[in-house]
This record gives structure tokens, sequence and C-alpha cells, in this order.
């Protein structure tokens, strides 16, 4: 069994990788082109890569003297040519560093009105199909503060924008990182803390167990959005832009809890091309990709708490009860467990987050013993 050990990152930046349009694509071979960025080279091997999430055939940084200007949540401005990125898709205190540091930027009014709105139980569906149209038709105007970012955890961001850069994957497809140093603004951790495994999902949203036993189950908060289809062009965009927030207001929470209760984080070392492609189409949409990849690791960076991934395989089949450990597929009965063998019963993100934690701790012996 091998695992990821926390690697140190304390005294690095966070990097946050967000898509661009493909109607940009073009765009960035002319900023090649005109010597706007040019190449960085990185390492072959993603260990001793400072950038994580992002494997690219070609990553560049910022030619000297040339800095982006953020003019919206979907665009941005190099050496005068416009970017299309979805700059929104960061966690709630990076994307406040990134508003509050570019006074260029503009925004539709009423966004926190609509999102407020979709997440109230009893809520008519017109309403909020009202407030979005309303803010859709509107041009966006400068705001006082940043819409969609009602954060509590305890961490303060500045964005380096000297620091940004473009990435081409094998794919051909670009991603445009951002930079950020982040404090961490609370001194000292509860001292009653300590391991916490996590099973993510999206139902539910995550699943934390501690070695002690105790369990503590997240659910996301259910939205009452109208159809997307039947919403015009640019309401569709801020439909988009709540369900993210949604989401990542949702993951918070978890990273929340964790500060509180985790001396050490043990998850799932979780592949994209080993996932269901729907499953990554609607966590991406949530937030959940984002906070599992890059969210959550850096916060809790930045909190001094570390994190192990743990490879992923059978950790919901194998039966965790000390006198069986019986591996078997039939052993899972959807959100269910039953083992096969000795009829232990629970719930099977319970049963994941008990595997990670017994095959942590067994790691963690065999490195002492070494």
């Amino acid at each position: 069994m091998t695992h990821t050990a926390p690697q140190s990152r304390r005294n690095e930046p966070d990097h946050y990788d967000v898509p661009a349009h493909h109607g940009s694509y073009p765009t960035f071979a002319l900023l090649i082109e005109q010597g706007v960025v040019v190449p960085l080279p990185r390492p072959e091997d993603e260990r001793a890569d400072p950038l994580k999430g992002v494997r690219s055939a070609q990553t560049y940084r910022l030619a000297p003297g040339v800095l982006p200007v953020v003019t919206g949540d979907r665009h941005l401005t190099l050496a005068g040519q416009s970017i299309q990125a979805d700059l929104y898709r960061l966690p709630a205190h990076a994307y406040a560093a990134l508003v509050e540091a570019s006074p260029d930027h503009r925004a539709p009014l009423c966004l926190d009105v609509a999102f407020t709105l979709a997440r109230e139980p009893d809520v008519n569906v017109c309403d909020v199909r009202l407030v979005l149209e309303q803010s859709a038709a509107h041009a966006p105007r400068h705001l006082d503060a940043p819409h969609l970012v009602p954060s509590t955890l305890p961490l303060k961001s500045s964005w380096l924008p000297e620091d940004t850069l473009l990435h081409m994957t094998p794919g051909g497809h670009w991603f445009v990182t951002l930079t950020f140093r982040t404090t961490w603004l609370t001194r000292p951790l509860p001292t009653e803390r300590g391991r916490v495994a996590l099973d993510l999902g999206l139902f539910p949203l995550t699943t934390a167990v501690h070695e002690d036993g105790r369990v503590q189950v997240f659910h996301s908060t259910p939205l009452t959005l109208p159809d997307r289809a039947g919403l015009s062009r640019a309401a569709q965009l801020l439909h988009d832009q709540i369900v993210y927030a949604n989401g990542r207001q949702d993951a918070e929470q978890v990273t929340g809890y964790l500060f509180m209760h985790a001396s050490t984080v043990i998850a799932e070392q979780l592949r994209i091309p080993n996932m269901d492609r729907g499953y990554v189409h609607r966590s991406r949409d949530h937030a959940l990709l984002d906070h599992h990849h890059a969210a959550l690791p850096q916060a809790l960076n930045a909190a001094r708490i570390p994190l192990y991934r743990l490879p992923a395989g059978y950790t919901s089949t194998e039966c965790p009860h000390d006198t069986c450990r019986h591996v078997s597929p039939a052993n899972r009965h959807g959100s269910r467990f039953i083992c096969v063998r000795c009829g232990f019963t629970t719930d099977a993100h319970v049963v994941a987050g008990m595997n990670l934690l017994r095959r942590h701790e067994r790691t963690a012996r065999r490195h002492v013993r070494r």
C-alpha cells in the first residue's frame, strides 16, 4: 500500500486553475506570438512541481511588465487582449481578494438576492427566475463588496497578479492559473482534535469519520432554480454562478469543521480519468472537484493541518471489521454496506472512512519501522 504524504508547501502561494472559454483559444496563440507570455519549464515529475491539478503540455508565464486586468467574473485582459475564463470558480476568500484588487471589475446587480432566494426552502421558482432575468438585463456595475462570498473561514488572501500563468493541456484545452497568498487568521487551533477521514461525493456531499468512531455527514443545500434551458443566455450564466457558489459554500462548511476537529485529514486519492463522466461534470459544476483538488488542501496547508491522500480502491467494498476484512463488490448495496461473509452492516460512506483511517494507520506504522 502506498500513500501520498503531505509535502511542505507552507511558504508557497496558493494556485487555482480556472478553465478558459473555447472562444478565447485563438487569443492565447496571439499572446504567444506577440511575446506577451513566454514558456515556463515545469518538472516532468508532478511531485516536484509546486503547481498542482493541471497536467500541462506547455505552461506560460507573463512577460516582464505585463499584468492581467480583471473586468468581470468571466473577463480579463492581457496587453489589451480579452480572455474569457470562469474567474468566479475560486474559493470564497480568493475570489474576494481578486475582486477587491480589481478596480475595473464589474458584476451584475441583485445576484446575491437571487442566491439567497434560491437557497430558501419555500421560495417560488418564478420569483427566482424574475430576479435572474432582471440581473441579466442590466449592465454590470462596480460593486462595493464582492457578491456570493458569505465565507466564515478564518482565511485572508491577497492576489498576486504578476504570478498569473497560462496552461495548455495535452488535449489542447487552456486554463488560467491565479495565484494568491493566503493567511490563517486564527491561532491556536482547538487542542481536542484527532485524525479524520473523508469520503467525498454528491449525495451526501462529505462523510467525515473520526478515529474515535464519531461520524459527521454533510449534505448539499438544495436550490430552487428555474430550468436552465428556459432562461436567456445571460441569465443562464448567472444560474451557473449560483450553482457553483452554493456548492462552494457547502464545501466550506466541511473545511470549517476540519479546522475545529482534525489534527490530520485522510482522503481518497481521486483521479478524474477514473471517474464517471457524469459525476465529473456535476461535481465540477457544484464546486466539489475544485474543493477536493485545490481549495481543501490549500486551506488545510494554511492552517498547518496535514492532509494524506490514499488510493481509493476498495475503500467502500472491504469489510472494516477487524476479524473479517472480506473484499467484495457484493458487500455494497447503494449507500448500504452489508458484508456477505460476516454480516457487518452500516453506511457505505462510513465504511470508506473507516478503511481510510485503518490504511493510514497501517502505512504510518510501516514508515516508523523503517
